[in-house]
């Protein structure tokens, strides 16, 4: 991603490890083609935006889950830089099993699995002691190693290619030392990940994470129903998703509180996302994404009957004068690329060339009966014609 790219995701999200695991979670999820420079993969957009929210969430769930390109130790190791480190071992015998994890990605994502395998067993909608939290797995597993270790021939564990150090020393099976990373690791995935899903809640006293609620974290895990319903009052009145309400438009802004279905599709045809406030979607009437709109056959009339067909309103007066006046400019000015022109001696050539060859059906602009313009790939076809009508065309690259 270019900066600008990359800023807007921050300033969406609040911090640059939360647009960094957006952009893994997307990527993970399908909606980007492989190569670089990114691209969106469209197709794959369209379908997950035609997703109720709650179906979106599921599907950035599952990639979560699995993902290998984006790890909590990391951000750890950032975050604790130079105090934490992870070290690759040098030498030594090391077993190489059929099966084994053998990768320190592989390795920290099935850390992840276990720690979010534990925690879907846990009740919901009730506070939990972090604390406890720690002590229930330092007992599952004292040590990283037995959170993902597989035996070997005689009993022998699989042994990593790589441990963790704290300030220089290796660090051992003790609580403290075990709080360091593994502690540390379940903290930042309940403040992190699960806290940015809105699955997690925490409350933290001064800088230290005390306390979590749950919501949803067992169906999404267990895949017990396609998705979850995010509103908690409506979850527990056990009611029906609300109606879509329509955007709130000040000036340039509009704010989405509901971004469902085809919303995103509908705005992003008039409108940048630039952050969100209390929960609302902010976008702002951008003139780029209007005259793309327009470029691919929009007009002022469809735009608002996609905006009513999605939200049930009337585009609101304001922005359909803005839409209006930008139509009223479009196409005064138009580049062309990729043109040949075509001078005749005289005026009455043209007229000539059209009786005998299709010429009609490859002009774009006439400039005068002297003048014409076609495509450049039509060229040779066209020279082709001329010459077997008995024309004697004359070619030039523009120079002379």
């Amino acid at each position: 991603l270019v900066a600008e790219d990359l800023a807007r995701f921050q300033g969406l999200l609040g911090s640059l490890p939360g647009a960094d695991f957006l952009f893994r979670l997307l990527e993970g999820a399908g909606l980007f083609l492989p190569g670089t420079p990114v691209r969106v993969n469209e197709q794959a957009k369209r379908a997950f935006l035609q997703c109720p929210p709650a179906e979106q969430l599921g599907i950035l769930f599952d990639a979560y889950v699995d993902l290998l390109d984006w790890q909590e130790i990391w951000e750890l190791i950032h975050a604790a830089s130079p105090q934490l480190k992870m070290v690759r071992k040098v030498g030594g015998y090391q077993f190489v099993l059929p099966g084994a994890i053998s990768t320190a990605a592989q390795q920290m994502t099935k850390l992840r699995q276990a720690m979010l395998q534990v925690l879907a067993w846990l009740p919901e909608e009730r506070w939990i002691s972090v604390e406890e939290l720690c002590k229930l797995f330092y007992c599952i597993a004292p040590t990283f190693n037995q959170l993902w270790a597989v035996s070997g021939t005689g009993g022998y564990p699989y042994q990593p290619g790589w441990y963790f150090t704290w300030e220089g020393r290796v660090l051992g099976h003790e609580p403290e030392d075990w709080g360091r990373l593994v502690g540390n690791c379940l903290g930042f995935l309940l403040v992190g990940p699960l806290n940015w899903f809105g699955i997690a809640d925490v409350y933290v006293d001064g800088s230290a994470l005390t306390h979590v609620r749950l919501h949803g974290l067992a169906h999404l895990f267990r895949h017990a129903s396609p998705s979850i319903e995010l509103d908690r009052a409506v979850a527990a009145a056990g009611l029906a998703a609300p109606v879509k309400a329509p955007p709130v438009v000040t000036g340039d802004t509009i704010k989405l509180k509901t971004l469902a279905g085809n919303a995103a599709l509908v705005l992003e045809q008039i409108a940048q996302p630039e952050t969100l406030q209390l929960n609302n979607v902010v976008y702002r009437l951008d003139v780029a994404r209007v005259h793309a709109a327009f470029e691919r056959g929009a007009s002022v009339d469809s735009l608002a009957e996609d905006w009513e067909r999605c939200f049930g309103a009337r585009l609101p007066a304001e922005i359909q004068k803005r839409l209006a006046a930008w139509w009223q400019q479009y196409g005064q000015v138009r580049l062309y690329q990729n043109l040949t022109l075509i001078e005749f001696a005289d005026d009455y050539a043209l007229a000539e060339m059209r009786a005998v060859t299709a010429i009609d059906d490859l002009l774009l602009v006439e400039i005068s009966p002297r003048a014409v313009v076609i495509p450049a790939t039509a060229v040779e076809s066209l020279y082709a014609a001329l010459q077997k009508a008995g024309y004697t065309p004359k070619l030039t690259d523009g120079t002379e």
